[in-house]
């Protein structure tokens, strides 16, 4: 329990139904058909208030980015007049206003970015980070920015480079043979990584770099960073019994990507670079971007109260833990959900 709120899991009602009858599983990330193996939905981490409410890990958040109101996010979910609150549909509805705008083309940073936060709950959803850090690269070879090719190699070279760490670190911590000498070289690479991310904050906050490029390489290499961040700083706790001296430093750096100083840069540089978008939809990617950065630092706060509660086992399993408690039916009805507590 954080204060006056309890961590936790969530499915809908109708998913649980569907599991407790032997027609889907807990699996992958999510509910999955029990035949076909089709994603039904993904089970969320979730935050239960005092009140009853299950709200998303953004509201661990201090200063989060709440009551978000954007005309074409509201248009886009039907919610005219209503402003957006930390409710466990947020960043989906914000993904769907996102793919509905018309310039996604040159937004396919942010796409890839809501992918990645948007994942799952466990290292089995990885594919979809490693598939979504392919098309960044993909980008960054055929766009043309407004640097010097030599600057624009460099920057393309490191992205690969930083990618591929973070692809074959989770590829290591997923092995059954987790050893001293795996979380070594991964603590090692995390470090280089947020040196990395922690330079090229900088130089688009002092407009050294260019907007576009900034986008394309900050966003999706942050969120992958986030995703292998959490399940490092698992691992480790599991095996040292306490949080590792590198998760401060790497917490930190994704923490200037939610200050105010950042997010001011960015909606500046937002509103004069990208002038092919209109003030409207300016507006909706300025708030989809602070979110999913955001979202993200929940979910790793979410994190560090679960391995405090469940044992090494129950984490690594997590599906099979939350399927067992779906059909044990040890879990708390809210509306139209159902919310396991850890």
């Amino acid at each position: 329990m954080i204060g006056e709120r309890v961590i936790a899991y969530t499915i809908s009602s109708n998913s649980a139904k569907m599991i407790k009858s032997g027609l889907a599983e807990i699996s992958s990330g999510g509910v999955r058909d029990i035949v076909t193996k089709q994603l039904v939905e993904l089970a969320k981490p979730a935050v239960k208030n005092m009140t009853g409410d299950i709200l998303s890990p953004l509201s661990l958040v201090s200063g989060a980015v709440n009551n978000v109101q954007s005309a074409k996010v509201q248009k886009s979910v039907n919610q005219i007049n209503k402003k957006i609150d930390l409710s466990l549909d947020k960043l989906d509805q914000v993904q769907m206003a996102v793919e509905a705008l018309p310039n996604l083309s040159s937004l396919g940073w942010l796409n890839c970015t809501l992918n990645i936060v948007n994942c799952g709950i466990s290292l089995a959803g990885f594919a979809m980070v490693s598939n979504s850090l392919n098309k960044i690269e993909k980008r960054l070879d055929s766009i043309e920015y407004k640097i010097d090719q030599e600057t624009k190699k460099k920057v393309r070279d490191d992205f690969y480079k930083y990618s591929y760490y973070i692809i074959s670190d989770v590829e290591k911590l997923k092995s059954d043979e987790l050893n001293e000498s795996i979380l070594f070289d991964v603590s090692d690479r995390l470090c280089e990584i947020s040196t990395f991310l922690g330079g090229k904050i900088s130089d688009f906050e002092e407009e050294k770099l260019d907007s576009s490029l900034a986008c394309d390489i900050l966003f999706p290499l942050g969120s992958a960073f986030a995703k292998e961040l959490k399940a490092f700083s698992a691992l480790y706790y599991y095996e040292k019994g306490e949080i590792s001296p590198v998760y401060n430093l790497s917490f930190k750096v994704l923490q200037r990507m939610a200050d105010q100083h950042f997010a001011s840069t960015f909606k500046k540089r937002l509103l004069t670079d990208f002038t092919e978008l209109s003030f409207e939809d300016k507006y909706l990617v300025y708030n989809s971007t602070m979110l999913t950065t955001e979202t993200q630092i929940g979910e790793l706060i979410h994190s560090e109260n679960v391995i405090q509660k469940l044992g090494k086992n129950e984490y690594l399993h997590l599906e099979d833990y939350l399927q067992n408690k779906v059909m044990e039916e040890d879990y708390q009805e809210v509306g139209d959900h159902i919310c396991i507590i850890v």
